[in-house]
């Protein structure tokens, strides 16, 4: 929202659930670990922690990864400021 008053643009608003989903970690030394989520504790052993390969929605990290997708995803279209 904030791009489109800056630059002027005409724009809609949606909502779109899985915006902050399978973003990229940048590269660092330590790993996100989460603990098996409720309802798929039938899936894995007992007392097993995950390591997230991806990102996802309420990690700080989710926001970064989506607000540079989105950046590479204008570079592309040609938008420029």
């Amino acid at each position: 929202m904030v791009l489109a008053l800056m630059a002027g643009w005409a724009s809609k608003i949606i909502e779109v659930k899985g915006a902050f989903l399978r973003g990229e970690f940048e590269d660092r030394a330590e790993p996100v670990y989460l603990k098996v989520p409720e309802g798929l504790e039938g899936y894995y052993p007992r007392n097993v922690v995950l390591m997230l390969l991806k990102t996802i929605y309420g990690l700080c990290e989710a926001a970064m990864a989506f607000w540079k997708e989105m950046l590479k995803a204008f570079k592309a279209m040609k938008f420029a400021h």
